[in-house]
């Protein structure tokens, strides 16, 4: 019923090795799956990177985007930039994609706050539906201003 043909290349990429890297990650808009819309998302990951700056991290990501490029298309990075968030250093981006080769027939929009702290990245992910884009971006904003390493 609605999204759950869908979200299966989802769960299965979350029982892969790669999918292991993912530390925390959230549905919300259940109504919508069960409609069959696609869901709003956050994710929370948390890796080693001693000795990086800022710029390290846009390159890491802008990296990461080229390697998983068979998961999109249309891909438009709007903004990455080094930043300072929430008083760490770190990286802020916001991009577009059609994900329709992931068999999720959608496109999306993502919000990413990237903090370096302790030679550690952590990095928070919001993913929504780009015709949600108006009601969800300040909901976005909201979560990342309070994002902060544990």
């Amino acid at each position: 019923f609605g999204q759950e043909a869908q979200l299966a290349p989802l769960s299965e990429f979350l029982d892969s090795p790669d999918g292991q890297a993912v530390g925390l990650f959230a549905v919300a808009d259940l109504p919508s799956v069960l409609l069959g819309g696609f869901p709003s998302m956050l994710n929370v990951s948390v890796a080693d990177m001693p000795g990086a700056r800022p710029a390290d991290v846009v390159v890491l990501i802008e990296d990461l985007l080229d390697q998983n490029s068979a998961y999109y298309n249309d891909l438009s990075v709007e903004s990455l930039e080094p930043a300072t968030v929430n008083g760490y250093p770190g990286v802020l981006g916001a991009a577009t994609a059609d994900i329709s080769p992931t068999g999720v027939n959608a496109e999306v929009f993502a919000n990413v706050a990237g903090l370096l702290h302790e030679d550690k990245l952590y990095v928070l992910t919001l993913v929504s539906e780009l015709d949600d884009r108006a009601e969800r971006e300040p909901e976005f904003a909201a979560i990342i201003e309070t994002f902060r390493p544990q």
